[in-house]
């Protein structure tokens, strides 16, 4: 195998120290809510920065909800903006209805508080995938098993890419044949 293959092949292992693997990424950018005086209304603005939701299950096991600027690569802090913990049944990511055609808005609505809730704006150009985005946000926020599933699936394929990569190029290494 020549060095090339092994260093792609490593990169795309989950090493000690990297992050975990998204099970669902949305390109997303924040909202800011103010409410209005005298309702219960709110006005819903957006906030400039490009992002990225994602679902993953962090080293400990747990299901996280975070949200990351796309530019800078950072993920908000945990109890500061969009970094929760979710357990199922905790959550629901829903589409907001403004009246006004075309907008994608969503919220995420806390079950057991209904005043914690987050609104994003789904920035991908294309809207052929939301729903299937967004019910893949639901489905393995609150059902363990088959976010379980959808890691196993995610793992597997990496495995058999990296048992791809080392296998194309088996006998052809830059170390000669003596080893």
């Amino acid at each position: 195998m020549n060095m090339q293959a092994l260093m792609q092949a490593m990169g795309n292992m989950q090493g000690m120290g990297a992050p975990p693997e998204p099970l669902v990424k949305v390109k997303a950018g924040k909202m800011e809510a103010v409410p209005i005086a005298g309702t219960d209304k709110f006005t819903i603005s957006p906030m400039k920065p490009k992002g990225q939701l994602q679902l993953l299950k962090d080293e400990t096991g747990m299901m996280r909800f975070q949200w990351k600027d796309r530019i800078s690569q950072t993920v908000d802090e945990e109890g500061q903006g969009v970094n929760h913990m979710i357990f199922p049944g905790d959550a629901n990511f829903v589409k907001v209805v403004t009246g006004r055609e075309g907008d994608r808005i969503y919220m995420l609505q806390f079950s057991a508080q209904a005043s914690r809730r987050y609104f994003f704006w789904l920035q991908d150009k294309d809207d052929k995938d939301d729903a299937e985005l967004t019910g893949k946000l639901n489905e393995y926020m609150n059902n363990p098993e088959a976010a379980a599933k959808a890691e196993e699936e995610r793992l597997a394929a990496e495995l058999k890419e990296t048992e791809d990569i080392l296998g194309d190029d088996a006998g052809d290494d830059d170390f000669g044949s003596d080893w």
